[in-house]
């Protein structure tokens, strides 16, 4: 037997285990000094008495009983507590939850061992008086069954007479000829849809109310004449029997189909007195042949071909439509394996195949080439699927096909149409390609001009300041004021200046370097470079650029970040130019920078106070080669060819996955709206980061 202890203290546990299980007890302990580690132990295996200690510090003892005592198969273990405390309240707190028994610390040896044994012999006549119970509860079970079954041995037989009539959907009655009264059976009753409670009995009814009750209208003369003419039979001693159909209308409205049998009863006396009659409901028989010849029809006036073949494979049955595709008539197919279609060109592993699908159950589906009567083939795309009877057994075979020879010619037609197409799509595409280098090329060298016209705009100013300073030494040369000191400061200033004209061009070749890979950027340092670049065509223009939000590292992207520049460049360019071109009284450019969290992508828009896009054009900004300026207008030295725009939008769109776009805002000026998507780079940064 097992007896659990769950004690705090592992000495105590340790000497508990070493007594119990060194005593004659013959038990096995299970020891834990954590009881919220015993409960689920306790509750998954069988526990024949439980040790537990009051004082715990997780849940105290009284706690740890009440939860193990909540286990159904826990709710009459004996529980002995092991207390330090001798209050009586505890000790009736400990009983009413559920303890059997104490033990006071400091233990004594020889009072836990007779404790113990004394707990564990009540467990012992616990498991006993349980078997005892699980024996007699057996023994009640099965006395119980077999009087049950003697019960329901009477009832069964007139159950089963009466499962018959149900399934056959019979039911009989009997006419007194003299009283015109008629009896019916249960049965009879139940196909009438008389009330089950009513029904368990035999019902009597006059015949002339039998009659007007179920009989529907048209039918009620009709069956009084065969009831009159069986009654009138039956007095001469001449009556053999009687069969007709009538309609029924039952107790729920519905109208059913009744056969109605009548012979002379009882069949061996030699004066038949009554008459004994069944009658069947027909009903579904009747739907099931209209079904049969509704589907008969369908299958001989169908469009598609139809052969029913026996398991063997042998054909039984061919619709008029196979006849007419395939020019055979049915005698000369009878009894034929269909393979006499197969062309001899067709190997026989395909029909192999098709007989394997179909031996193992399951339904075949597929083209299959035929030949006909005169030696021509012909297409068809068949079903072919085994037909079960009730036990699930196959009986038949059946192929139901469609003539696909004008499709399959079709087919073939759209083949060759289909490789036409693909060298005329793939000779496009190589002339697009070609187009596209072409324009990349020529926006390389619009880009080239866009960089040095920015820095010529960029020297300007420390060319003119190098000017003035070597006139200012020649001039101090001529009038003896040149000093070591003076000389100094002219190197040095002229030195500074050349540096500046030497950063310039860095910033310049990286701002229009060719991108080789998609890197992770921040988009407004990007964009501070774009501006500090084209910084002094924007002054010496009067044009201010405003960025309301130029903080940067909010917005990182991922992709080619030069050629994004380029894009910037243009789409900035074109708005100073048509600020100047439109001679704006207020010339500025607004550039945002947004995240659309509901479309989950960052915009980037800019906008100027230039007039704006004719209406007329916009639809065609984007299309190379199409410009409203003149060749060599506008930003840099080659300008007006109508690229840039439209390598921007390929950039955007087929380099980066966003969206590029023009409209006109309502404050007079044209606005380019950036989309680009807010994903997670490669290096697993964000497109937009707080």
């Amino acid at each position: 037997m097992r007896v659990v202890i769950v004690d705090d203290s592992k000495t105590i546990l340790h000497s508990l285990e070493e007594l119990l299980e060194s005593g004659e007890l013959g038990v096995t302990t299970q020891a834990f000094a954590d009881p919220l580690e015993a409960l689920p132990w306790c509750q998954c295996h069988e526990v024949d008495l439980l040790l537990v200690d009051y004082m715990m510090p997780e849940i105290d003892g009284l706690e740890f009983i009440r939860r193990f005592r909540n286990t159904k198969r826990n709710a009459h273990i004996p529980v002995l507590v092991i207390t330090a405390n001798s209050d009586p309240e505890i000790l009736y707190a400990a009983l009413d939850t559920g303890a059997n028994d104490f033990l006071t610390k400091p233990l004594d040896k020889l009072e836990l061992l007779g404790r113990v044994r004394n707990m564990l012999q009540l467990r012992r006549y616990q498991k006993e008086l349980s078997q005892h119970a699980q024996r007699l509860d057996h023994e009640v079970r099965r006395t119980s069954v077999d009087l049950r079954n003697k019960e329901n041995t009477v009832a069964r037989q007139h159950q089963r007479l009466m499962l018959a009539q149900q399934v056959a959907s019979l039911g009989s009655w009997e006419l007194d000829p003299v009283t015109e009264h008629i009896t019916l059976s249960s049965a009879h009753g139940i196909l009438l849809g008389i009330d089950a409670t009513e029904a368990q009995s035999d019902l009597v009814w006059k015949l002339r109310s039998y009659i007007g009750h179920f009989v529907h209208e048209d039918d009620r003369f009709m069956v009084r004449q065969h009831m009159d003419d069986a009654m009138d039979k039956l007095k001469r001693g001449v009556f053999r029997g009687d069969s007709f159909e009538m309609r029924i209308v039952d107790n729920d409205k519905q109208v059913r189909l009744f056969r109605a049998i009548t012979v002379p009863s009882p069949p061996a006396s030699p004066e038949p007195s009554t008459l004994f009659g069944i009658v069947q409901d027909i009903t579904l028989h009747r739907q099931r042949d209209e079904e049969v010849r509704t589907l008969s029809k369908a299958v001989e006036q169908s469009g598609s071909t139809v052969i029913v073949t026996n398991t063997s494979g042998d054909i039984e049955y061919v619709n008029p439509k196979f006849c007419e595709v395939t020019g055979y008539n049915a005698h000369e197919v009878k009894g034929v394996n269909p393979r006499f279609l197969k062309p001899d060109d067709i190997p026989s592993e395909h029909f192999d195949q098709l007989w394997q699908s179909l031996a193992a159950g399951r339904q075949w589906y597929g083209e299959l080439q035929n030949r006909r009567k005169d030696g021509s083939t012909y297409w068809e795309i068949a079903s072919i699927f085994p037909v079960t009877d009730d036990r699930g057994v196959v009986t038949h075979y059946v192929s139901i096909g469609e003539d696909i020879t004008a499709q399959k010619e079709l087919e073939q037609q759209l083949r060759q149409l289909n490789r036409t197409l693909e060298q005329k799509v793939e000779t496009e595409t190589r002339k697009r390609m070609e187009q596209q280098t072409l324009l990349l090329q020529e926006s390389r060298i619009l880009a080239m001009g866009e960089m040095i016209g920015a820095i010529a705009h960029h020297w300007r100013q420390p060319l003119n300041a190098l000017g003035l300073m070597i006139q200012k030494v020649r001039m101090d040369y001529e009038i003896g004021e040149i000093s070591q000191s003076s000389m100094d400061e002219f190197v040095q200033s002229a030195m500074n200046s050349i540096q500046d004209m030497s950063h310039v061009i860095d910033e310049f070749r990286e701002l229009f370097e060719q991108d080789v890979h998609s890197t992770s950027f921040d988009l407004m340092s990007s964009l501070q470079s774009v501006l500090k670049v084209m910084k002094a065509q924007l002054e010496n223009n009067y044009i201010e650029v405003k960025v309301p939000d130029a903080n940067p590292g909010k917005f990182i992207l991922f992709g080619p970040e030069h050629s994004f520049q380029q894009v910037l460049l243009c789409v900035l360019g074109n708005a100073k130019d048509a600020i100047v071109q439109n001679q704006s009284s207020d010339r500025c450019i607004v550039v945002t920078v947004e995240l659309d969290q509901a479309a989950d992508t960052v915009l980037v828009t800019v906008s100027d106070t230039g007039g704006g896009i004719d209406p007329a054009i916009m639809p065609r900004i984007f299309e190379p080669y199409f410009t409203t300026k003149n060749r060599g207008s506008g930003s840099g030295i080659i300008a007006g060819t109508g690229v840039g725009l439209y390598m921007s939008k390929i950039i955007i769109e087929e380099r980066m996955g966003g969206v590029l776009q023009a409209r006109n805002h309502k404050f007079g000026g044209a606005e380019f709206v950036i989309s680009l998507p807010a994903s997670t780079a490669p290096d697993g940064r964000l497109a937009w980061q707080n």
